[in-house]
C-alpha cells in the first residue's frame, strides 16, 4: 500500500468569504466544489475546504503548510486581514512563522533552508 497523498481539512464559516484567499494562497484558480450531506466543501489539489456553520475554529495549529517564500504569503495573509501569532523565526528546519487565517484558522509555515 501507497500513500498517494494526505488533504488536511480546514473549516471556515463561510466559504466564499475565503474563496479568493486560498486560490491566491494555493494558485488554483477553479477547484472542485460539492456538496456532501448537506455540506459545502471545495477540494483543492492539496486542501479541502469545509463550510461548517456550527464549528468552534480551535486555537491551535490546524496544518503546516512548506513554502518556498515566507514573505510572499506573509504579505498575502496581512493583505487579506489575517493575524501575524509568531513573526517569522529561525528554526533547525529554516524560517517559521505562525498565523491567523481571515477564516480564523491557525496555520503554521515554514521555508525550509534547504529548498
Amino acid at each position: 500500500m501507497n500513500i498517494l497523498a494526505v488533504v488536511p481539512r480546514l473549516y471556515v464559516s463561510d466559504l466564499q468569504t475565503h474563496l479568493e484567499f486560498y486560490k491566491i494562497l494555493l494558485e488554483q484558480e477553479t477547484p472542485h466544489e460539492f456538496q456532501m450531506n448537506g455540506t459545502h466543501v471545495i477540494r483543492f489539489t492539496n486542501l479541502l475546504l469545509i463550510e461548517e456553520l456550527n464549528e468552534t475554529i480551535k486555537n491551535h495549529v490546524a496544518a503546516t503548510i512548506i513554502i518556498d517564500d515566507l514573505n510572499e504569503v506573509r504579505k498575502l495573509i496581512l493583505n487579506y486581514n489575517g493575524v501575524m501569532i509568531t513573526e517569522p523565526i529561525q528554526v533547525p528546519t529554516g524560517i517559521k512563522m505562525i498565523v491567523r487565517h481571515p477564516d480564523g484558522n491557525i496555520i503554521e509555515y515554514i521555508e525550509p533552508t534547504l529548498k
